[in-house]
């Protein structure tokens, strides 16, 4: 609460002692800044490897019975459009995408779901494809992005951008990033019209200069009942 009410005063003076206009501009090359620091760090890099804590929060209009969805586990990805979930808690699963296709295999139901990788991208591009853009060090965000600082969102060294989508067709709202001072993403949260808010939340990053040894085939266990879509 301290840390939050000294933010706000400190926009508040800066504001008075710069005016209106001059604070903005002020927000706007930090929050150029900031991303281009993500950029360079992020831009050279083939994979990386993760720890991940995320979590589903449903909107109103999920009704009274949804509850917050939670899940643990690898977050792995490989440039430019590869990426494989693997949640070991509270129910082991797996998110394996490619261009080739979409595996999610859930391990409690004993099924491998096979998808189009079109079809399934589509789906998904409002969820993980922000992240996906800022995993690869996208220079074109500020293309379907208005990219701002976000004072408020700061958490004690680590600083957060927001950014609002151009279009809300996907009905994705807006996209909160934390940054760490190195420059690691180290927080992705989505906020969407319809009230849901998805936050990934991210530790032990390591960035590569090649493709994670994990690799992005799946092949399903024995047994496993697959179901193409």
């Amino acid at each position: 609460m301290r840390g939050l009410l000294a933010a706000l005063i400190l926009i508040g003076l800066t504001v008075v002692l710069l005016g209106p206009a001059q604070a903005q501009s002020q927000a706007q090359q930090e929050a150029a800044q900031l991303l281009a620091q993500t950029q360079k760090v992020y831009g050279g890099v083939q994979g990386m490897r993760a720890r991940y804590l995320g979590s589903n929060q449903p909107g109103v209009m999920a009704g009274p019975e949804a509850k917050i969805k939670e899940g643990e586990g690898l977050f792995i990805y490989g440039r430019p459009n590869l990426l494989r979930m693997i949640q070991e808690r509270p129910s082991q699963e797996e998110l394996v995408m490619s261009p080739e296709g979409v595996w999610w295999y859930r391990k409690d139901l004993g099924e491998a779901h096979r998808y189009p990788a079109s079809e399934f991208y589509n789906d998904m591009e409002p969820y993980l494809g922000p992240i996906m853009d800022l995993l690869s060090g996208s220079a074109d965000l500020s293309k379907n992005f208005t990219i701002e600082r976000l004072y408020g969102g700061d958490e004690k060294k680590n600083r957060a951008l927001k950014m609002v989508p151009h279009s809300h067709a996907s009905g994705l709202d807006r996209v909160r990033i934390l940054i760490d001072p190195d420059g690691y993403i180290v927080r992705v949260r989505l906020n969407f019209l319809s009230g849901d808010v998805t936050t990934y939340d991210f530790k032990d990053i390591q960035l590569l200069d090649h493709l994670p040894e994990e690799g992005f085939l799946f092949f399903p266990p024995e047994g496993a009942e697959i179901i193409h879509h």
